[in-house]
């Protein structure tokens, strides 16, 4: 593996040229190159690194983040029966994104995040067009 990749970054320093600026930094970066710490798998597929207790951290702020965010945004704004409006989209936002999550840990790839943005987009907005009072 390490000569393939090695062989794709020679390649492309040949293809940028010597004289462009990133010829040099990546050459140094190439002579330090370990396989073990490349993120590109053979196939080409990016895989995500192992969890790690600030992966755990991370997700804890972000949920307390989205939770803050959705008692600020449904402050006197629509609900649908007692849940506002604002916090059932932020809520099923992240429910999304963790139910797209999970086959993409599992197969070790970031394939189905482009898709899943865009689909958690699109549910989103029809969900609060959907449930939105009639105007006055």
């Amino acid at each position: 593996m390490n000569e393939l990749i090695k062989g794709s970054a020679i390649a492309l320093l040949k293809a940028i040229g010597r004289h462009h600026p990133v010829y040099t930094e990546y050459s140094q970066v190439l002579d330090f190159f370990h396989p073990t710490q490349c993120l590109a798998h053979v196939r080409g597929v990016i895989t995500m690194s192992t969890p790690s207790s600030s992966s755990v951290l991370s997700i804890l702020s972000c949920l307390v983040l989205v939770s803050g965010l959705a008692w600020a945004g449904s402050q006197g704004g629509a609900a649908v029966g007692s849940v506002p409006l604002f916090a059932l989209c932020l809520g099923f936002a992240i429910l999304l994104q963790w139910v797209a999550f999970i086959p993409a840990y599992a197969a070790r790839t970031e394939r189905y995040f482009d898709l899943m943005g865009s689909l958690t987009y699109l549910s989103v907005i029809a969900i609060g067009i959907g449930f939105k009072p009639e105007p006055d």
